[in-house]
């Protein structure tokens, strides 16, 4: 069902319409002052919010809207402070105020609890001043990178700094908004100390691919090819360090170099490593050594139940 605006409802808007309606019976009164649909809702809501309080507000729900995870209230409190360092904040009294508004998976990191609700604000900021936030973002994702590697800034830079250069070159139709953060070394060298691989950097070369080609931009087609190339490289070679790490016998420092691999990867690898053991051992007992010695040190990565899968 889609309202004559083309607006489809939600689950959260009957829900409250339900809330509003509840234990009444409605007149013509009361139906007309509902709000339609679940932008009608958000713009009572905003209406309602204090004028002096509005502007700060809807750029701090922005911060958390263009982020692509949870994040933590600092982390937004610091985006705004590069923003407008004149801007009012009382970020610790909004959460608590709104604190409906938010999902946190993790403790202290947050996230918008209704995608529409993050379009709504967005939309309601402007673009112009959209494009000033996602660009005060940039700014402390490169600012990050010069803290330590398990610091949430820079672990947020290094996962997601290219989905926000991504939406300036969206915005801009220019694939080289991605140059600085795509083909930088530094960002390449710090993701693999962050994940013990370069996945994230490759993945980031595939998107700029993409975008090139969407834009019909050579140069920079060749130039992440390129880079994707020389990625996938070190990550061959990463994967042949650690198989020789097993071979030699030093199973916890090879599993080290494989630790952030994701599972599916992270089995080819251990199948490998067994196909090697299997070729190398005459005696069947040696081999269960092996398997033994990989499936302890890797019980720390995966859980009990997820190693036995192997």
């Amino acid at each position: 069902m889609k309202a004559t605006t083309g607006e489809e409802f939600d689950p959260s808007y009957l829900r409250l319409i339900r809330d509003r309606l509840e234990g009444n019976v409605p007149g013509a009164a009361e139906l007309a002052a509902l709000p339609f649909g679940l932008s009608g809702a958000f713009d009572e809501e905003l209406s309602r919010w204090p004028v002096v309080e509005r502007r700060p507000l809807l750029l701090w729900f922005g911060v958390f809207a263009l982020s692509s995870k949870a994040i933590r209230l600092e982390w937004a409190e610091s985006v705004l402070r590069v923003f407008d360092p004149q801007l009012s904040l009382d970020t610790e009294s909004w959460r608590s105020a709104f604190s409906q508004k938010f999902n946190s998976a993790e403790p202290g990191e947050y996230a918008l609890y209704h995608e529409r609700f993050g379009s709504f604000v967005l939309q309601s900021i402007g673009q112009a001043d959209v494009e000033r936030l996602n660009a005060a973002i940039i700014h402390c994702c490169h600012e990050a990178m010069e803290g330590p590697v398990d610091s949430f800034g820079t672990r947020y830079a290094l996962r997601h700094g290219a989905d926000h250069h991504l939406l300036v070159a969206g915005w801009k139709q220019d694939a080289g908004a991605l140059e600085d953060w795509l083909l930088n070394e530094e960002v390449w060298s710090a993701q693999f100390r962050l994940e013990g691989n370069w996945g994230i950097s490759m993945e980031g070369c595939r998107t700029g691919l993409k975008t090139a080609a969407k834009l019909k931009d050579r140069q920079r087609l060749t130039q992440f090819a390129v880079a994707l190339r020389q990625l996938t490289v070190r990550d061959e070679d990463c994967a042949e360090e650690a198989l020789n790490l097993f071979r030699e016998g030093r199973v916890q420092e090879a599993v080290q170099r494989v630790w952030n691999w994701d599972d599916d990867r992270l089995m080819m690898w251990v199948c490998l490593c067994l196909t090697n053991s299997w070729a190398s051992n005459s005696v069947p007992l040696d081999i269960q050594g092996d398997v033994e010695s990989l499936f302890f040190a890797l019980e720390g990565r995966c859980g009990k139940n997820r190693v036995n899968k192997f």
